[in-house]
């Protein structure tokens, strides 16, 4: 009878699983238990409509992203469930965690050191949007997965030669650039991190470099086939343009995205709630930021002690992806000061980091047993080893710095969990959802909340969430959902802009022969006009007002009576008297659109 081998992993690998486990089921609780918003809701309406080449290769803000939105369309078509959503968010940053342990065991063994980089690069606070936030995950986790396969696809390449790994490493970038164009960063990322492990002078290194063209080859005509479609997709003739026009946003860039936001990030920080609005990280006091300058700089320090000059080629590496990350983000995004301070924007870098900060440490294993032909491909670190002997010291350090990381993360991501959870947003739907349930009524379309739901209209996000209704953009006496997702008459807000006539107790004379036309000054988008009118007996009164839709109505007025119209951006209310013998136009006030008060 053959008895089946068994395979348990060592040490290293239960406690990376451990890792890995407890900060998928952390991070997935405040997946699924926060909700959609802004870009999310725009995505699900546009998905509503079905799936087609025009609506997956659309430029999106300037971003080409077909997998965005081809999993949009997947939760759209399922009823725009959040915990689907959420689901595929999760089940990428599973991938993404896994792909990050698979490549420090490849790039440098299963040295303990390398447990700490794998926690701080799990449990950094700086990818906590890409949980909460959907339409950001199907950027960040698709981007990470993409830099790591491709890191293990070139280690796996290194140590095989075989062709299987080259093709690896095309498949890894061709589904980064399927989610975001910031992937176009991988191939970059790669050719240094090789050129800076490669041994000898500037000119040795670049032969080395050369010398794999095998598995270069397809990243490089991949990337510049994709930059000429992005190009042509987005009509984008302004990127050189807005690199010169961001140069001087460079030391707010550094001082803020780098030196308060990414380097604190990577060690659990900023410890504070101060400014985590929407997606910002919080802004760290000045004391946290010296103690994070302090780590830092020891943590540096230690690296050139450990392992000399060949430290620095670790940080090198780092420090232009870092750069080459920015650039990027000043010509497709610009430098502002919401831009610097967002975790959006560095968060993809992570795993880059982890990677690192191990090299600075840790001698590399890509050598392997190299092909005769391939002699030169070997580096500096190639045979250097890992040492198989570990100090009865390291073990207990090691279960302190996992401890701090752990707990230096804790009190980040506790303090702004609450501020990412989009309850609102939530609330908002659920009111609407009740609201519109059993309505047949037309109802005006209307800006939603823009910050703590989306910059979009209340249509769009019925649409998005699958909410049927008739929407007008134009009409009188309508009526309209107001922020809490409940329906309100539309109104004039207080203190909008009001006109009246000269006449005593009437305003303007309304009569058969004499309609009254007031002008409306601009005061936004869309636009309620309110009229006042007054008539001594029952006479009918037509109202109408221009604009794209223009809107009119007729009303029967004995007394006091008030008609209330709504246009995207009329100019001017005109009023009339079919028939009868004379009415007042009492008032006109117009503002933008609001719910009755």
């Amino acid at each position: 009878m053959t008895r089946v081998r068994q395979i348990r992993p060592d040490g290293w690998t239960q406690v990376a699983i451990v890792l890995i486990c407890v900060q998928t089921l952390w991070r997935g609780w405040a997946a699924y238990d926060a909700y959609f918003w802004q870009d999310d809701f725009r995505y699900l309406a546009d998905m509503q409509h079905g799936l087609s080449a025009d609506m997956l290769f659309q430029s999106y803000n300037g971003h080409v992203m077909p997998g965005s939105f081809l999993m949009s369309w997947v939760v759209a078509a399922t009823g725009s469930s959040h915990v689907l959503a959420a689901s595929i968010v999760v089940f990428m940053s599973l991938v993404a965690a896994a792909l990050l342990a698979i490549t420090l065991r490849l790039l440098f063994g299963a040295h303990i050191a390398t447990l700490v980089v794998l926690a701080a690069a799990l449990f950094t606070p700086l990818t906590l949007v890409g949980y909460t936030w959907f339409a950001y995950g199907l950027q960040l986790w698709p981007q990470q997965i993409s830099l790591l396969a491709a890191l293990c696809s070139y280690a796996m390449w290194r140590r095989s030669g075989r062709t299987l790994w080259c093709v690896m490493g095309a498949v890894a970038l061709l589904f980064g650039l399927f989610f975001w164009e910031k992937a176009l960063l991988v191939g970059p990322a790669v050719v240094l991190f090789a050129l800076l492990a490669a041994s000898g002078g500037p000119i040795e290194r670049l032969r080395a470099v050369i010398a794999q063209w095998r598995w270069f080859a397809a990243p490089v005509v991949l990337s510049f086939a994709y930059l000429a479609l992005y190009l042509v997709l987005t009509n984008d003739s302004k990127v050189s343009a807005d690199l010169a026009d961001q140069s001087a946003g460079v030391t707010d860039a550094v001082q803020h995205s780098v030196l308060r936001l990414f380097l604190p990030g990577l060690l659990g920080g900023p410890w504070t709630a101060t400014g985590a609005v929407t997606t910002l990280n919080a802004n760290p006091s000045n004391v946290a930021l010296a103690v994070c300058a302090v780590m830092w700089v020891g943590i540096i320090g230690c690296s050139f002690l450990q392992r000399g000059r060949r430290a620095g080629a670790a940080w090198i590496w780092l420090a232009v992806v870092l750069a080459i990350a920015l650039a990027m983000v000043a010509a497709f995004r610009g430098f502002g000061g919401l831009t610097v301070r967002d975790s959006r924007y560095l968060a993809d870098l992570v795993p880059m980091a982890a990677v690192a900060v191990a090299w600075a440490y840790l001698p590399l294993r890509l050598g392997g047993e190299q092909r005769p032909e391939a002699s030169v491909l070997k580096g500096a670190d190639d045979a250097a080893p890992v040492g198989a002997v570990t100090p009865a010291w390291q073990a207990p350090l090691v279960l302190v710095l996992l401890a701090g990381i752990v707990a230096s993360s804790w009190v980040t991501v506790s303090t702004m969990t609450d501020r990412l959870d989009n309850r609102y947003s939530r609330n908002y739907v659920n009111g609407l959802r009740t609201s519109l349930a059993a309505e047949t009524e037309p109802l005006l379309v209307t800006p939603a909340p823009p910050v703590a739901v989306m910059l979009g209209s209340t249509q769009d996000v019925a649409e998005a969430m699958g909410i049927k209704a008739r929407w007008v953009r134009s009409g009188a006496n309508l009526r309209m959902v107001d922020p809490i997702g409940q329906l309100r008459p539309v109104g004039v807000p207080t203190g909008s802009w009001v006109a009246k006539g000269d006449r005593p107790d009437c305003g303007w004379l309304l009569t058969p022969q004499q309609p009254v036309t007031v002008q409306i000054p601009a005061v936004g988008t869309p636009v309620s006009v309110r009229v006042g009118l007054m008539s001594g007996q029952p006479q009918p009164v037509t109202v109408e007002v221009d604009g794209a839709p223009p809107a009119s109505t007729t009303t029967t007025v004995n007394g006091l009576g008030v008609v209330v119209l709504a246009s995207p951006a009329p100019t001017r209310v005109t009023v009339r008297l079919p028939q009868g013998t004379s009415a007042c136009v009492t008032d006109v006030s117009a503002g933008v659109v609001a719910a009755q008060e």
